[in-house]
């Protein structure tokens, strides 16, 4: 599933290569790291946190160009306490790895 996304204005927009195509979609909140805000509408769709010299990122679900909101499935999630060890291997786990940033 190839999923594109951006922020209101469109200032800042993503394209992301879901394999294989997802019965779901996980959405969760998150903290601590490189939040990527549009300085024209004020929203973020990317997110990204360097870890052992590699670019991993997370997309906001909320930016989403053409998705089924049937696939979306949000729960609420708190990582308050959660150490820098275990918060970098949940990104390294979680998140997407071998981010490259693309001008146009």
């Amino acid at each position: 599933m190839l999923v594109h996304g951006r922020c209101h204005c469109g200032n800042i927009s993503f394209s992301l290569t879901w394999e294989p195509d997802p019965a779901e979609i996980p959405a969760r909140a998150c903290t601590s790291a490189e939040f990527h805000t549009c300085a024209r509408c004020g929203i973020v769709p990317v997110v990204t946190s360097r870890i052992d010299g590699r670019l991993y990122a997370v997309v906001s679900v909320n930016a989403f160009e053409d998705v089924d909101q049937s696939l979306l499935r949000r729960a609420p999630a708190s990582f308050d306490g959660e150490g820098t060890e275990s918060r970098l291997a949940r990104r390294k786990r979680n998140w997407i790895a071998d981010v490259k940033y693309v001008e146009i």
